[in-house]
């Protein structure tokens, strides 16, 4: 009955191995798997997801480290909420790339990082809401978010116990077939560039 709570169980469980492998004085490797299980109500779909992770970094010289990796996610969360034609959201995916150098200079008082990313959240979802503003409780299909960039960060040691920040990232962010959203548009708040420092 409407405006009545309601309280719902949903159980779920999730297990995760990983391992960093030291092929040499130059290689480590690092591999990783992630079974999620969501046991749906009894009107509702039970979802699983494997998620796999690599990462390889490479150190030519000791104080450079090169890297990249590949990960998976999977949210399982929303996958039950009711859509607002019928059906349910489903799960959502996460796949993410990212490459980069890490290196460290002067007996480690100054270090210097460049990552580039690829991130595509797919299947995204919203709340709907009523025409004051409220939440209906069924949901509407985002399409997928794709982000993409670079961040660079310099640290500088001044004193043993004084250290420097500074740091700067490009993000390129656009929704992409999407029933809700312009084609190629991008999240509100979300800057193309920004900038931080610490001391």
């Amino acid at each position: 009955t409407k405006g009545t709570p309601v309280n719902t169980t949903t159980p779920s469980f999730g297990l995760m191995a990983q391992d960093v492998v030291t092929i040499n004085k130059y290689v480590k490797a690092h591999l990783g798997v992630r079974y999620s299980s969501l046991v749906g109500a009894a009107d509702e779909v039970e979802h699983d997801a494997w998620n796999p992770s690599l990462g390889l970094m490479i150190s030519p010289v000791e104080n450079i480290n090169v890297f990249g990796s590949y990960t998976t996610t999977t949210s399982l969360r929303s996958a039950n909420n009711p859509l607002e034609g019928g059906g349910i959201v489903g799960p959502s995916k996460t796949t993410q790339w990212e490459a980069g150098i890490k290196s460290d200079w002067f007996d480690q008082r100054l270090r210097f990082n460049v990552t580039l990313f690829d991130i595509n959240n797919d299947n995204l979802s919203y709340s709907v809401l009523d025409t004051a503003g409220n939440a209906t409780g069924y949901y509407g299909l985002a399409g997928e978010l794709r982000r993409k960039g670079v961040e660079v960060e310099l640290i500088g040691r001044i004193l043993p116990n004084l250290q420097v920040m500074a740091g700067w990232s490009y993000l390129d962010s656009k929704y992409h077939d999407s029933p809700a959203y312009v084609e190629g548009s991008s999240p509100m708040n979300t800057p193309k560039n920004t900038a931080n420092g610490w001391l």
